[in-house]
């Protein structure tokens, strides 16, 4: 029929991708040179910018220095800073290379191996390679592990008042942070906080509130002003309304952490000098704890 006729002229002249001229001569598709060259251009280009900007010496960090104001933090921060820099990325590709050399996952490598960092800056140029500035941390209170034996209210006649030796002392900056092991020390400016020895402490704990290490350094100071030697302080764990110190003659005064610090001291000095003038040498505690009222014993 016509339509049959027509429908297998049409697929003959399709067939193995030929296609009837009107003269009867089969012509091949022109293949695609434009689109060949174009992709190769694509890949080579590709191919050679990943080459020159990762692997070409063009973008070579040329060099590594760490400094600092503390030599002892400064060492294990550069040996640190090398390993990182000779550590290859992607298995194959140099780590000192300008766009593979990751400032902050540096800066968070040096934190964790050097506790002792407080602040590490680091910078990167083409031209002068790599600087590392670190600084430490600054103690603002010691944290020692003790069976620090704390004398209640009520048991104030019968229990000893005593800070027994500690096991492990911790100095802790400003936040309460422990960076580093402190040796037993007497008479420093620092406030020295005990806590109990089952207490789970270490390098990297936190283990005193700021706003507490800010209260008790005062509180050291105006007592010294007083006559008063504190030679340690304890907070309980699950209640931070108070804070107790340790003095050198024996006796515990008892403070509010929610009240400023120079009206309790100014009672507690009054006291001492009228009331308990001569009575220091058997005396137990003193307690601030509740406003407008002193308990002692």
């Amino acid at each position: 029929s016509f339509f049959m006729k027509f429908a297998y002229q049409k697929k003959e002249k399709r067939f193995l991708g030929f296609q009837r001229a009107s003269g009867g001569r089969g012509v091949r598709q022109p293949f695609p040179w434009r689109i060949f060259f174009a992709s190769g251009f694509f890949v080579f280009f590709l191919v050679g910018g990943l080459y020159f900007f990762l692997v070409s010496p063009v973008f070579e960090l040329k060099k590594l220095e760490v400094e600092g104001e503390n030599a002892a933090l400064v060492a294990p921060a550069k040996s640190v800073a090398e390993a990182f820099w000779l550590q290859p990325r992607f298995k194959y590709l140099a780590g000192n290379n300008f766009f593979l050399f990751s400032a902050r996952t540096l800066i968070e490598k040096i934190k964790q191996a050097c506790p002792e960092a407080d602040r590490v800056a680091v910078g990167k140029d083409l031209m002068t390679g790599v600087k590392i500035n670190v600084s430490p941390r600054l103690a603002a209170a010691i944290w020692c592990q003790s069976a620090a034996v704390v004398a209640s209210v009520d048991q104030a006649t019968t229990t000893d008042i005593a800070l027994l030796p500690s096991d492990e002392c911790f100095f802790a900056d400003n936040n309460g942070l422990l960076f580093r092991e402190a040796p037993a020390i007497s008479g420093t400016a620092l406030p020295t906080f005990f806590g109990q020895i089952d207490q789970d402490f270490g390098v990297r704990s936190q283990a005193i509130a700021s706003s507490t290490i800010q209260f008790a350094t005062q509180l050291k100071k105006q007592l010294w002003d007083i006559d008063i030697d504190p030679i340690g302080f304890t907070v309980n764990v699950g209640d931070s309304q108070e804070i107790t110190v340790f003095t050198d003659e024996s006796w515990l005064v008892y403070f509010d952490l929610n009240r400023q610090v120079q009206p309790q001291v100014k009672i507690l000095g009054v006291l001492l000098a009228n009331d308990l003038k001569d009575k220091r040498e058997i005396l137990k505690y003193i307690d601030l704890r509740v406003a407008g009222k002193v308990y002692y014993k």
